[in-house]
């Protein structure tokens, strides 16, 4: 529930930008499956993996589309890599359901993380090079 509290932060933050409802969907997500588990526990493995591969199916396309959009800027292709690989693992959740839920999960989350912290590296080491 803190991580949906704070996208939707910077999603609030950054309506000026064209990435605005990419980190609101996300944190209404992040705020809903909070909210699953917080009531119902018991149930909250199966509820948990279906909302992200929820989360994953759009964020995913949501970064393709942008990185479609930043074509031609330096590292918008490790953008789309992320988005097509979050699309994929959403794909693989899907086609393993619901027995993939109960190791599937943290796989998932840790393999999203890696590429993310990539793309967050590179995009932090390009923003040093021009400073």
């Amino acid at each position: 529930m803190i991580g949906g509290a704070v996208q939707g932060y910077r999603a609030f933050t950054s309506r000026e930008n064209s990435d605005f409802w990419s980190p609101l969907l996300g944190a209404a997500l992040l705020l809903i499956a909070g909210l699953i588990l917080l009531f119902y526990p018991l149930s909250g493995v199966l509820t948990l993996t279906f909302l992200i591969l929820a989360y994953f199916l759009i964020d995913g396309i949501a970064k393709i589309i942008f990185a479609i959009q930043q074509r031609g800027t330096e590292l918008w292709g490790w953008i789309l890599l992320s988005g097509i690989l979050e699309v994929i693992l959403a794909g693989l959740v899907w086609s393993g359901w619901p027995i993939s839920a109960s190791w599937f999960l943290g796989t998932l989350i840790g393999i999203s993380f890696l590429f993310q912290g990539i793309t967050l590296v590179s995009i932090g080491s390009s923003l040093q090079k021009e400073v």
